[in-house]
């Protein structure tokens, strides 16, 4: 199964070739897999996107917009069909969405969020060390490491909350690797690699007003309070098989 060969390459990287490059050969080889006929229902175009994602172990990083339009029931039936036509047909039925694989994760986006200043995702972190750490642990510093630059604490004020959502799961192993001049979104991607949950998701607010610092809103995936702009950025990280809510 790809769950345990994606484990493999974080404890054993085979001489002369990246993590990201063994990982991008597997999700691919992966995503021609040929069905003859598959279904889908999914009551969000998010939960298409998991759906998919958990059924066939594929690793995917997912960048959306809550909106009024988004909550629109999905179903499609394709026969003759590799994977990849099933993931390129989810993610043609939201206007405005692109994929691409990278570091071996299969990322879905707004177009235009790759090159767009305003996201927490795309700020450099010029290095970012595990050692011998689950990912859990390293998702919270690397939370930490974010909120520094996007809603940094006033001088005199310790700093404040965290506003994620990661559950450590018994069969998280430790990892150890390096990371240097990379983006939060490559960091994320390597992290929930080495972790058994699979699925990482950001969800950009409805309220286009930057923060103080510049940066664009995220929102909550599992409820409808706005995320405190102390407490900016938000993200999630799903196992395999986990559902989003009908509506955030």
């Amino acid at each position: 199964m790809i769950s345990k060969l994606l484990l493999l390459l974080v404890l054993v990287q085979p001489s002369g070739i990246s993590f990201a490059q063994e990982g991008a050969r597997v999700l691919e080889a992966k995503l021609q897999t040929r069905l003859d006929s598959y279904a889908l229902t999914a009551d969000t175009f998010l939960q298409a996107l998991t759906k998919v994602a958990s059924q066939f172990e594929l690793p995917m990083g997912i960048v959306w917009i809550e909106g009024p339009e988004t909550p629109a029931v999905f179903k499609h039936t394709w026969t003759h069909a590799t994977l990849h036509q099933v993931v390129d047909t989810i993610v043609a039925s939201h206007p405005g969405y692109d994929s691409a694989i990278k570091n071996g994760v299969l990322r879905v986006f707004p177009r235009g969020d790759l090159d767009d200043k305003s996201s927490f995702l795309n700020l450099k972190i010029d290095e970012f060390e595990v050692k011998n750490e689950i990912a859990g642990k390293s998702i919270r510093r690397l939370h930490r490491v974010v909120k520094e630059i996007v809603s940094p604490p006033p001088p005199s004020l310790p700093g404040g909350g965290e506003a994620w959502s990661f559950g450590s799961n018994a069969d998280d192993q430790p990892v150890s690797f390096t990371l240097k001049n990379v983006t939060v979104r490559d960091v994320l991607d390597r992290l929930t690699l080495s972790s058994a949950s699979k699925i990482w998701i950001v969800t950009y607010s409805q309220d286009s007003r930057p923060t103080k610092t510049g940066f664009r809103r995220t929102a909550s995936l599992f409820n409808d309070t706005p995320i405190r702009e102390d407490d900016e950025p938000a993200w999630a990280v799903l196992r395999w098989g986990s559902i989003p809510p009908k509506q955030p």
